[in-house]
């Protein structure tokens, strides 16, 4: 959803005032969105790709079959990183958990 789109104004409160009049059936769908938003659960990421600004560089990440990668140096050689440490406590209970062995 874009900054600025009618949808975004009507999650976010910022609907203009001569435009405030919205249906019923959009309250409910509000409604519905912020209670889907607090069960995490509910969402499975599978395989993503994005960019994290990190302190010194910019890192490209991808998610794909439970596995993440990044292109610092740290992470080349462990498998792990701060970015990809981030991610994981951003996501919790929206990627698969991954068991060390």
């Amino acid at each position: 959803m874009l900054k600025g789109t009618r949808a975004h104004a009507c999650l976010f409160g910022s609907y203009p005032e001569k435009e405030s009049k919205m249906d019923y059936g959009m309250i409910g769908k509000i409604e519905k969105s912020k209670r889907y938003a607090e069960e995490r659960e509910r969402f499975q990421f599978k395989n993503f790709e994005l960019t994290f600004e990190g302190d010194n560089n910019p890192h490209r990440i991808t998610f794909e079959d439970g596995l993440f990668q990044c292109d610092c140096e740290f992470f080349m050689s462990h498998q792990r990183c701060g970015h990809t440490m981030a991610l994981e406590i951003l996501l919790k209970d929206m990627i698969p958990v991954m068991v060390d062995a």
